[in-house]
């Protein structure tokens, strides 16, 4: 049977209800319309079943489709035509044999004189074809059974047998239990070579239930790794309908095989043994060295009721003390997703990160406290209020109380009426995590920002910062605050004035105040603030230049970021400036340079400088320099010799800064060229893609690199960097561009042809390579070789005229 390999792909297994969607029936003529669409009128079912038995015969093709889309319609009753939609098998048109074949398929057991024929459409090439006679041969169930037997044992190793047995495997699948006495022959198949046909037996394998338990046991006890892990899965299919063979399949929990392990876990979903020795052994798998078998137990843990899983978890967690924290992590995942049924877990959790006896970063136990809803917020009020251990674990409690979302702003809000210090802390932190959301305890926060200790009064002002929102009388405790004893509160009040939106004067005159504070708590935030001014920041100028002098080297990097802001207008601070790019703190001199650049450039009067950073052992330092040198191009030559030794050396981002700067610095073109050419061919593609630009750049006197760049546009990464840089530069050797007429590569074709165009009559010798290319496999190519055609003939009938 010669059938087309392109066949839509089928969603669903339904082989009757999609065919009539995926297929496409094509409209017969007129007359045809009325004898065949309604053939029925006045005719009983048995004469119209019979004509259309004889129009399968009919040499028109359109009348055999027709006749076989209604037979396919009639369901059972289709019964009469076997005969015939068992020849129609044979059609060479697929719409033929796939109305055919769903018929078939819908006829069942009624279906079985087509077995031998649909054996046979099991050695075809088309993946489709065998899939869905493998399904018709599944409905007509146990008869064909002997002869998929034969199909499976066929130990041929070809890819028509092997794609037969695949697809015979698939039918046993379908046919279940029905199927059963394939088992032996099935568990043969254990030993193919091949893991698809290996993985085909074991799934069909999985639906024959009981009588498969056994077998399969013994596989995984005693066979090779992979074998084990398919006859593990056939095993935990089976388990979904048969409870027992879960409970079969739960010895093999500590199987030095991974896959087995899983699946072995996977099972206690539906295993009978007892709830106890279920969690215990889940619990021993969240500690698994593979990833796929934690996964597993988490998963299964989630499908468990809580009555059986809780009180065990629980008790894990009362003997955690020295637990592995990625341990600890899933256990309380698990007891998170529970909910309201797990609030037995409270206690424990909030008792572990209160210990603090490892680094809860990295596990779950947060967020599980704040899964189990507002029930956790007052455990964890009380033991933060006996005494909340260190920092470490009241930021876990915050992150907690957060966890709870918005649910628990009502309790968060009485914990700052609360007579405990640690705690008034914990609810205005945990209110600043949740952001406006919060806006309703904004009053509590501005009454607690006149709270007698310091943290509390910092931990509020922070919340009201964070919150964001300018009423309430916030604005004016926060800027109360600013007069606060105590630093930390200051600075906390600069930074949540910059968040909350006020007038940019009343903010400029509260933030020069705080720069000039004597304390670097309130200094350094106060700096830091003035870059939310924007524009406005150049009226601190004056407190910034005298922050550049400051001691502490956090000063100095944040006066400079706010210079390199305000650009041009703080020229008169570049001595100052400068004066730091000499500093033994790397990033103070890293940050003095990025300044320098904003709102100078580059200083010729600083070349000196600039060539002894050149060798700096910081590269972001380098970098830095090499943009300063960059700006200064020919004048700064004396650094040139230096930039060619360390060019050899570099790599990454330094050396495509390096390729920027030599570029500029090189005095000829032609030597510039040159270098440049060199760097088109370096490993990295980042200096490449530097080159192509800075040969764009150059224009038309880098003809040179013109070969080497037409290479670049075979390249799909490179090509347009590289055609970017050849527009520019505008090739005129005609030769080069012949030459890339005849590249593989379309792209180069298209652009080659071109520029030839753009040359005119200067480019008529290539004219036959032009008139090739308006015949181009490529469309875009032969219309641009038709556009460049016309140009040369129109520029040499001109040229001509001219010299006449």
């Amino acid at each position: 049977m010669n059938l087309p390999s392109e066949i839509a792909p089928v969603a669903s297994t339904s082989l009757c209800s999609k065919s009539k969607k995926m297929i496409f029936r094509p409209l017969p003529s007129l007359v045809a319309c009325f004898f065949l669409c309604f053939p029925v009128i006045g005719l009983s079912i048995e004469d119209g079943i019979d004509r259309w038995i004889s129009d399968l015969k009919s040499s028109d093709v359109k009348v055999r489709r027709e006749a076989a889309y209604q037979l396919n319609q009639l369901g059972k009753k289709a019964k009469p035509a076997v005969e015939a939609l068992t020849n129609a098998l044979k059609d060479r048109d697929i719409q033929v044999w796939f109305h055919a074949v769903h018929a078939l398929t819908n006829l069942g057991p009624d279906a079985q004189p087509a077995t031998k024929t649909l054996i046979q459409s099991l050695r075809n090439y088309n993946r489709q074809v065998r899939y869905r006679s493998a399904i018709a041969l599944a409905r007509i169930g146990e008869p064909a059974v002997a002869p998929l037997l034969e199909v499976i044992s066929e130990t041929r190793s070809d890819r028509t047998s092997r794609n037969m047995r695949l697809a015979a495997c698939l039918a046993l699948r379908e046919l279940g239990p029905t199927a059963k006495e394939a088992l032996p022959r099935l568990l043969k198949m254990a030993s193919r070579v091949t893991e698809e046909e290996r993985s085909a037996a074991f799934e069909a394998i999985g639906r024959f239930g009981e009588v498969a338990i056994d077998p399969l046991q013994k596989l995984i006890a005693n066979s090779e790794a992979e074998n084990r892990v398919l006859a593990a899965k056939a095993l935990y299919s089976i388990s979904k309908r048969k409870a027992q063979a879960a409970d079969h399949l739960v010895q093999f929990v500590k199987d030095p095989e991974p896959g087995v392990r899983t699946q072995a876990i996977l099972s206690f979903r539906y295993s009978k043994s007892s709830s106890e020795k279920r969690v215990q052994a889940l619990i021993q798998a969240l500690n698994d060295d593979e990833a796929e078998v934690r996964k597993a137990s988490m998963f299964v843990f989630t499908k468990l009721k809580a009555k059986d899983v809780v009180p065990q978890l629980v008790k894990v967690l009362n003997q955690a003390k020295d637990a592995d924290a990625k341990f600890l992590g899933s256990v309380s995942e698990i007891l998170g997703s529970f909910q309201a049924d797990a609030q037995s877990a409270i206690r424990p959790l909030v008792h572990l990160i209160h210990l603090d006896a490892r680094d809860y970063r990295g596990t779950h136990l947060p967020k599980a406290l704040g899964d189990l809803g507002t029930s956790s917020i007052s455990t964890i009020f009380s033991k933060v209020h006996s005494g909340v251990g260190s920092d470490r674990a009241e930021g876990a409690f915050v992150e907690a109380l957060i966890a709870v979302g918005p649910n628990g702003i009502l309790d968060l809000s009485k914990g700052l009426e609360s007579k405990s210090e640690a705690v008034k802390r914990i609810s205005a932190l945990a209110l600043a995590g949740l952001g406006k959301e919060a806006s309703s305890s904004l009053s509590l926060l501005v009454e607690v920002t006149g709270d007698k200790e310091s943290r509390v009064r910092s931990a509020s002002v922070y919340a009201l910062g964070e919150i964001g929102l300018d009423k309430a009388g916030v604005t004016e405790a926060v800027v109360k605050c600013l007069e606060d004893s105590s630093d930390a509160v200051r600075g906390e009040a600069i930074l949540a004035l910059s968040k909350l939106g006020i007038e940019p004067d009343r903010l400029l005159k509260a933030l020069l105040k705080a720069v000039d504070d004597p304390s670097i708590d309130v200094k350094l935030p106060a700096i830091e603030a003035l870059l939310s001014l924007g524009p406005k920041a150049v009226e601190a100028l004056k407190s910034l230049n005298q922050a550049l002098g400051h001691n502490d080297d956090r000063v100095k990097i944040a006066a400079l970021k706010v210079i390199a802001e305000i650009g041009d207008e703080a020229k008169a601070q570049s001595k100052a400036v400068f004066t730091l790019s000499k500093s033994k703190n790397a990033e103070v001199q890293l940050n003095s340079l990025l300044a320098l650049d904003k709102i100078e450039g580059a200083s010729p009067d600083h070349l000196s400088a600039y060539i002894k950073f050149c060798e700096h052992p910081n590269p972001e330092i380098q970098i830095a320099t090499l943009s300063l040198l960059s700006q200064l191009g020919e004048k700064a030559q004396p650094a040139l010799s230096k930039l060619e030794k360390l060019y050899k050396e570099s790599k990454g981002p330094l050396k495509v800064k390096q390729t920027q700067a030599m570029a500029k610095l090189i005095t000829g073109n032609e030597n510039k060229v040159q270098f440049l050419i060199r760097a088109l061919k370096d490993k990295d593609s980042y200096v490449r893609k530097a080159s192509m630009d800075a040969l764009g750049n150059i224009g038309r006197t880098a003809q040179a690199a013109v070969p080497l760049l037409f290479e670049k546009m075979g390249d799909e990464y490179e090509r347009r960097t590289a055609y970017e840089a050849l527009r520019r530069i505008k090739p005129q050797d005609v030769e080069v561009l012949r030459k890339a007429c005849k590249s593989r590569s379309r792209f180069t074709r298209g652009v080659a042809v071109r520029f030839l165009g753009d040359l005119g009559w200067k480019a008529e010798s290539a004219l036959d390579d032009v008139r090739r290319l308006t015949k181009d496999s490529d469309g875009r190519v032969k219309y641009r070789a038709r556009e460049a055609l016309e140009q040369i003939l129109k520029s040499i009938k001109k040229e001509r005229v001219k010299k006449f």
